[in-house]
This record gives C-alpha cells, structure tokens and sequence, in this order.
C-alpha cells in the first residue's frame, strides 16, 4: 500500500521550500512524493534536457527516505514547438489553424501544441519521453512512472480537433480497417463516395450522427494508440519499475464537455489503458464535485472492475483531493479529515494499491493557487496531518494484508458502451441522459450494498459468465456480436433489464424502426412500437405480487409481445409499458421508460430519496440470486449510512466499514462459521456470540476493519 502526494509541477515549490516540505511528508508517514516532468521544461532549448531541478528533487527525497513518483507530461509542448515544426499545428472543425497557449494551472508550456499524427511531432515527444526514462530509471528511489496525465491532449484547442492532413489520413485508414474499403464504407454509411479524399469527420454537433459518431469512436481509439505509443517507449527502456499512466475521471463518467469540445470517451477506453499497464487509475475531488460516499465508492469500484476485466493491472487513486479545491476566486469547501479517512478506507477497500493527494501544499499558480493543500494554510491541516500519521502507522502494520487484498466480484453488472454516449452527444455534445442513466443503477446497486461490476462488450465473455442480474440502461446500440451470448446467458439463468429503445440504433447512427432489425430485443421476444412525448411520469409497475411507484423520466417507448406468453407489468395511457417474460432457466425485463432517470438526485441522502424504485432493485437482486448484503462467508447486516465492502486477503476476510454519517451505527455481521475476528484500527479482538455473529459499534464519521480468520 503506497501513499503518497503530489509534489512539484515545475517551477513551484521553490527549492527554499523542499527540504522542510519534504521532512513534514515523511513525518506525516507517507511513503513518497510524485513530480511532473513536463516537456516544455526540459527541453526548453531544442536537443537540449536539462533534469537539474529534478536531480536535485532526487537527492532530497532520498536524504528524506522518500520514494519519488515520475509523471511525465509530453502534451505541454515546448515553448519552440510551432516555430521548429511550423506545418504541425492542430487544425479546428473549422478549418482554422489552432493558437496554442500556456495551460491555466501549469506555469510553463504549451497547450495542445501541435497534432501528434505528425510525424515529426510524434518523434520529438518520443525522444524527449525515451531521455527521461534513461535518465533516471537507475535511480534507488524511483518508485513508479506515470507516463500520461489524465490522459490530456486537446486542453485549450478551443474547437473540435485535429482535422489536419495527418490525422484525416490516420481517420481514413481506420475507417479502412473498420469497413474493408470504400464499397465498406458506402454500404454500411448509404453513401456513394468515389474517393476516400470525400471522407471527412462530422463537423460539429448536430450535423449528421453517423461521421460525427465516427470520429468520436476513432478519437477514443486514437488516445488508446497514443497510450500504447508512450507504453512502448518505456517498455524498450528496461525500467525496473512498474508503469502506469491516469485518466481525469472514469471512462463511464467520460459523456462529454461541450464547452471543452471533449467528445465522450475521447481520452480513451479504461480497458484499453489498463491492458498495457501496471498500474492504471484515475483523479478523484469527491468535495469539488459534490459526491457522496456512496457515489465516490461505485465510481472507484467502476474503475476497479474495468482494470480487472482486461488484465492484472493494480489500481490507483492517483490524485485525491487533499484539501478545499478553491478555484479562481471561488472558495471550496474545507476538508475535514474524518471525511478524508473514508476517503482513503474506501479506496483500499475497492481495492486500489496506491493513493497519492493531489496536493502536499497549496498551489500558487493561476485558477488552482490558494487550494488544494494536503499541508496548506485553511486551519485543518495540523487536523489532517495528525490523523493521516495514524492511519499510515495502520497501513504499515498491516501492509502485506491490504497489499494482498482483493474486493469480492460482483454477481451484478451494468452496461456500458461509448457509442450510446457518441449517438447522444452528435446531437447535443453532451451525452448527460445516458450517462445519468447508467450511474443511476450504478448507485442504487451501491445502496443496497450490491456494488455493481461495469460491463463492456468488448470483455463481454470474460465479464459475463460471473454474473446473475444485467441492466442495460439507456442502451440505444448493442454489439450484434455481444447478441448471443447474451441470449445463451439469460438461458442458463441470468436476469436481463432492458430501458427503452434498447438496441434500436446501428452502431453508425441509423434509426431502425422494424422490429426484426433489432437483434437483441427481437430474439428477447419483445418490440418497442414507436416514442411518445417524454415528461417526468410515475410508472405503477406491478411485479411478483407487489406493487412498485417508479418514477420515469424522459419518453416512453411502448412494448409488443412478439411471441406471446409475456408478462404485462405496468401500463401507461393505456399502453403496455413494462413486461417480463421467462426465457430457459433466465428472466427478460423489458422497459418502455427510464427508471434510472427517475432518480432525481443521486448525491441526495439515502432516506430522503423515492423508495420505490430501490425497492424493485431489491426484488430484482432476489430474484435474480443475487441477494444484497451477502457474500458466501457472511452476512453484513448494516443501515444504509455505512458503506462496506469485503473480500479475501489470502485465507483471511477483510471487511471495511464505514461510517458516513453524524450517527453512530451498529453493524451485525453473522460468519458462516466461527473465526477469530480482530478490529485493525484498534487491534482488538472481537468475540462472537453462539449464532456466529459480531456486533460492531462505530461512531459518527469513522471506519472500522475486520479481520476475519
């Protein structure tokens, strides 16, 4: 388990600051300090690098006993790029040569600089990645490589890009490879192009979905070349430590920032990242972007089962927030560090292996200077350090336990695929339905302790065969080759939710309105049969004896039995609205609404939300097998304000609990069968009773773990 903080971002800390800064990070028993290496400041003369500060970072760190962490920053571009490279300039939607610019929170270089498609470009980055990696990789105190920072690489573009020739032809070979050639591309696009030369990305929002989708989905794939590029040079290096790299959020949370011109996904797949590397995580400011625990916890989990559905990447917490995110001239609000220790709890118990604050002081540069300061000047930070010294002496006593701790799989499983974000945000930039969509299911699942595994069709077979309760939100495209096994799936047993118009568009934006165009829903047995106008409704949905008031939002898209023999759960003016049929040994919910965006607010406390479609979750997981708060070795008895997971460390359980409220609690939690149980917080022994059963008291804001066996 490695902690750690982020450090220096070039010129800031003064060097006057590193010797006294780095004894209160090692005081505060953190393990060691991460620094950007960025491109513009090494290689501020071209040919020329120049790592003296970094050096001597080095050496401090090392008189210190501090590990360093490298994040190496090649999307800031030299101060020369344009001059040295005149022709290699992004190119904007519009056709306008893009005017890179100093970024708003780095000091020192260039954004977006100029188009990694060119060549030339593309070479002077590697060169400057490949001297890095040489230049320190033998040093004893190197810890990790971060080798993209949150994944950036059109900040400041100020336009859809890059439309420039490289990046047309590299679009043109991808659409190549997708469709075989041009006749390919006509069929599956109704064209009747003559000249790939014809073939250009969409415009902009709201000119037509299917090159606009197109491009979207071939930014994503090119950020996962790009990954693979930097992978690739680190790798010829021999390093001896592990690399990693970050995004800013989580590709589910990816729908897109209008304002930004960031299409969804277009920093690239998690799967995809996390494949080629050893560590793999993402940014998280819970109190900046006001999530509760609950929410904070299902999207680290989300991460989590991404990372181990496509290899054996460990996950990271690469930037957490340390303290007040004020930016500009607005004030965050203050961290305390009872929350900052659920934080970090719940981290380890979603099973990340490192946790690094973003950061140890305050910044002074620009819209972020005056915050963020694990040790800055808000009043809480003597609070947080004295606290954070406690839980590291935990960390370190139990060290190899956490290491080898593994959260338990989830037997339920949400649905995500980016081109449902990309069919929604050709139109409005902003893909904020399906996305509000999916984390709706995701953080009713976390409610009831139920935390969610995010499927994907590409992992689709690795992912399935754990699973018993599928749901698709807002699923307007499916994979026609992710069709059979999901039919084999509910066949043998699983349980299938389907929200309305699933599968009712091909994966290149087309409309299709005949039922037996539509793979998954036709072999299901059901057809949605036209929309009607959407506004918020509630929908009385009555299913194995017990009646259920879920709320919809949105329109409605009502149902046909195609094969006869379904079940009519609710109606609404007068047309079938929800439907279940058995199919095999499995179950089929079809929806002709959206429960999920029913939820009104996910961050909204736990008591004061609409109980009713939490209920039918609930009734769901029962029936599908998949009980909430229960695992085979023991059962959690818990109120909802403690969030828990659970898992094996070796032969030993692990369970963490914590407590997100001003209330104590109590948990009871009833063991399969009698095993000695230690508290590790305190270290005390905890006895059971003659059922099995432990009863654990926490107190308002604080965390507990167990360890059973």
């Amino acid at each position: 388990m490695l902690l750690a903080a982020q450090y220096y971002r070039p010129p800031f800390p003064e060097y006057r600051f590193w010797k006294r800064d780095l004894a209160q990070i090692k005081a505060c028993g953190l393990d060691a300090l991460q620094i950007w290496i960025t491109w513009a400041w090494v290689e501020a003369e071209p040919g020329v690098y120049r790592y003296d500060d970094y050096d001597a970072l080095f050496d401090e760190a090392e008189q210190q006993g501090l590990g360093v962490i490298i994040s190496t920053v090649g999307e800031l571009h030299p101060e020369w790029i344009h001059r040295i490279i005149p022709d290699g300039a992004m190119i904007d939607h519009m056709g306008n040569r893009v005017i890179s610019s100093h970024r708003i929170e780095s000091n020192f270089g260039l954004t977006p600089g100029c188009c990694t498609d060119h060549p030339e470009v593309a070479r002077r980055m590697g060169e400057f990645l490949k001297a890095t990696a040489e230049h320190f990789k033998h040093r004893s105190n190197l810890v990790s490589w971060d080798i993209w920072n949150e994944t950036r690489w059109n900040i400041h573009a100020d336009g859809h890009v890059c439309h420039c020739p490289h990046t047309l032809a590299a679009f043109r070979e991808w659409l190549k490879h997708r469709h075989g050639d041009l006749d390919g591309l006509n069929k599956a696009w109704h064209r009747r192009y003559v000249s790939w030369d014809d073939v250009f990305p969409g415009k902009m929002v709201g000119r037509p979905y299917t090159e606009t989708m197109a491009f979207s989905a071939f930014l994503q794939f090119r950020s996962e070349e790009h990954m693979r590029f930097r992978n690739q040079i680190f790798r010829e290096a021999d390093l001896p430590q592990p690399v990693g790299a970050h995004g800013a959020t989580p590709s589910v949370d990816q729908c897109g920032i209008a304002s930004s011109f960031q299409t969804p996904v277009s920093r690239g797949s998690d799967w995809e990242h996390a494949k080629v590397l050893d560590t793999y995580g993402t940014s998280f400011f819970p109190l900046w972007h006001k999530l509760s625990l609950s929410n904070f916890m299902v999207t680290v989990g989300a991460l989590e089962t991404a990372i181990k559905a496509s290899g054996n990447a460990q996950l990271w917490i690469t930037e957490l927030q340390g303290a007040a995110a004020n930016y500009g001239q607005e004030m965050g609000e203050p961290v305390p560090f009872d929350l900052q220790q659920r934080w970090l709890w719940s981290s380890a118990a979603c099973g990340a292996k490192a946790v690094i604050f973003w950061s140890w002081c305050n910044e002074v540069f620009g819209r972020e200077a005056t915050g963020f300061g694990l040790a800055g000047r808000d009043g809480l930070a003597d609070e947080r350090m004295a606290a954070l010294r406690r839980i590291t002496k935990v960390w370190k006593q139990h060290e190899a336990l956490l290491d080898a701790y593994q959260p338990d799989p989830s037997s339920v499983g949400v649905w995500f695929a980016p081109e449902n974000y990309q069919l929604e945000a050709a139109e409005t930039a902003q893909a904020d339905k399906s996305k509000q969509s999916v984390y709706a299911w995701m953080c009713v699942l976390e409610q009831l302790h139920q935390p969610p595994t995010v499927v994907t069709p590409a992992y689709l077979e690795k992912v399935l065969p754990q699973l018993k309760l599928l749901v698709l939100p807002c699923a307007n495209i499916v994979d026609p080759e992710a069709v059979p096994q999901l039919i084999a799936w509910v066949e043998a047993g699983g349980t299938l939710i389907c929200e309305a118009e699933t599968d009712a568009w091909n994966a290149e934006g087309f409309y299709r309105p005949e039922p037996e165009d539509r793979p998954l829903m036709h072999a299901l047995g059901f057809a949605y049969i036209g929309r009607r106008q959407g506004r918020r409704r509630q929908i009385q949905l009555a299913d194995q004896g017990q009646q259920f008031a879920v709320e919809a939002d949105w329109f409605t898209t009502p149902l046909e039995d195609l094969t006869g023999g379904a079940q009519l759960l609710a109606s609404y003016e007068n047309e079938a609205i929800a439907m279940h049929r058995s199919i095999g040994k499995g179950h089929v919910y079809a929806l002709g609404f959206y429960a999920g965006l029913g939820v009104a607010d996910l961050n909204a406390p736990y008591a004061e939300q609409k109980s009713g479609f939490r209920d039918w979750v609930t009734q769901l997981l029962n029936l599908s097998g998949s009980r909430a708060q229960t695992t085979e070795a023991l059962q959690v008895e818990a109120p909802n304000q403690v969030r828990w997971r659970t898992g094996l460390s070796g032969q030993q359980r692990l369970l963490f609990l914590m407590n997100d409220s001003q209330e104590p609690a109590t948990v009871s939690v009833i063991q399969s069968e009698d095993s000695p149980v230690t508290e590790l917080l305190s270290g005390e022994s905890m006895e059971s009773t003659s059922t099995n059963t432990i009863t654990c008291e926490i107190p308002a804001g604080d965390v507990r773990v167990l360890s059973i066996g």
